[in-house]
C-alpha cells in the first residue's frame, strides 16, 4: 500500500534531549511518503515485520503544499518519472533561494524493534555540506 500526504505523526529526531541532534532539529512533524526503501528493507534484509518512512520539510510551508499536491494530483501521475523529475527541477530554484535564509539540515531517524521487543533507534543530523 502506497500511502502519501496524510496522517502526520510528530517525530523526535534525536536520541536524548540536550544533545547536537536535539539543538539541531528537536521533533519534527512527517507525513508518510513512498520511499522504496522502507518498502523493501525488509526483502533485502531477510526479516520479516513492517517498516514505515516519513518526510517533513522546514519551513511548514513546503509541507503544507506538498500535502496539497498530494490531493491534487492522482495517483498515477506521480509514478511517471518525468512528473517526478519535472517538480524536483521546478523546485529546486525555490528550495536554493529558501535555504539561504532558514540553514539547510538534513536528518534521518531509524528504528528498528526486534520480534523480542527489543529496539535500536539511531539519528544522523547534520548542517548541509553545500
Amino acid at each position: 500500500q502506497m500511502t502519501a500526504g496524510s496522517a502526520s505523526r510528530r517525530v523526535p529526531f534525536f536520541v536524548e534531549a540536550g544533545g547536537p541532534a536535539y539543538e539541531l532539529v528537536g521533533e519534527r512533524d512527517v507525513w508518510p511518503w513512498p520511499f522504496p526503501e522502507a518498502a523493501t528493507v525488509a526483502e533485502h534484509l531477510g526479516i520479516t515485520g513492517a517498516s514505515s518512512t516519513g518526510m517533513g520539510t522546514a519551513p511548514g510551508i513546503w509541507n503544507a503544499i506538498l500535502v496539497a499536491l498530494v490531493g491534487l494530483v492522482p495517483r498515477p501521475l506521480w509514478r511517471e518519472r518525468w512528473f517526478s523529475e519535472g517538480l524536483a527541477w521546478f523546485s529546486l530554484p525555490l528550495v536554493w533561494v529558501t535555504d539561504l535564509f532558514v540553514r539547510e539540515t538534513h536528518a534521518m531517524r531509524v528504528e528498528v524493534t526486534a520480534s523480542d521487543g527489543r529496539r535500536c533507534v539511531a539519528v544522523q543530523a547534520h548542517q548541509s555540506f553545500r
